[in-house]
């Protein structure tokens, strides 16, 4: 279901995929897909702290333009032969392995999920847990250079959705910048939402920045 409201573009999905026995055969073409994905010492939990002075964060372990051939949005609606999203730069998608392992296993990220079966959405809808937060698309798209708002979040591109502390914002920053690593604010916790909403709102960075200064202080 879509709603679009002034600037605000809410989002609630849904959809039933039945399996055949004939698609364990695909696996194979799914190399990097794992029923049970882990990073580091494997405590870290998959849903967020309700903490609305936190951040979350997408990490998208690949800079290839999104795409959602094969995807659980391409199967739900029956669309075959659309081009599926591929790992361009190996290099690339280890060093964001490793930084995120480093995070991780120094308790600099709070909470994780990974970014694959079902897109950026479907992770963003698990790691809610029990409560929900504003996912900021306008600024992902923009600077993703992505016009098309279903293609980014459906899209199978393997990546990480991430909290961190408020505090560790500025040096997390610094570890994704020294290995050229890209990363993306997604917004706040929000304990007082049951959902996730999608906001199309483009926010100047400078306010994110002034944001943690404020709260620091």
């Amino acid at each position: 279901h879509l709603c679009v409201e002034d600037d605000k573009l809410s989002i609630t999905v849904s959809a039933r995929v039945e399996t055949r026995a004939e698609d364990d055969d695909a696996l194979a073409l799914q190399p990097f897909r794992t029923e049970n994905p882990s990073q580091g010492n494997g405590s870290l939990q998959h849903c967020f702290v309700p903490d609305d002075s936190s951040w979350i964060v997408y990490v998208p372990f690949e800079t290839a333009e999104y795409r959602f051939g094969g995807s659980l949005l391409a199967q739900a609606l029956g669309v075959s032969g659309a081009v599926a999203p591929q790992i361009v730069d190996a290099d690339y998608f280890i060093d964001c392995y490793e930084v995120v392992r480093e995070l991780v296993e120094d308790g600099v990220i709070v909470a994780g999920i990974s970014v694959g079966y079902g897109g950026l959405i479907t992770a963003a809808e698990k790691f809610r847990g029990r409560n929900g937060f504003t996912l900021e698309a306008g600024n992902l798209m923009a600077a993703t250079g992505e016009n098309d708002i279903i293609r980014l979040l459906f899209s199978e591109t393997p990546g990480i959705i991430a909290e961190i502390r408020d505090s560790d914002y500025d040096y997390v920053d610094s570890q994704f910048l020294l290995q050229e690593i890209a990363y993306y604010p997604l917004g706040h916790p929000d304990r007082n939402s049951r959902c996730v909403k999608v906001s199309r709102e483009n926010r100047n960075n400078v306010a994110d920045i002034l944001e943690s200064l404020l709260k620091n202080s």
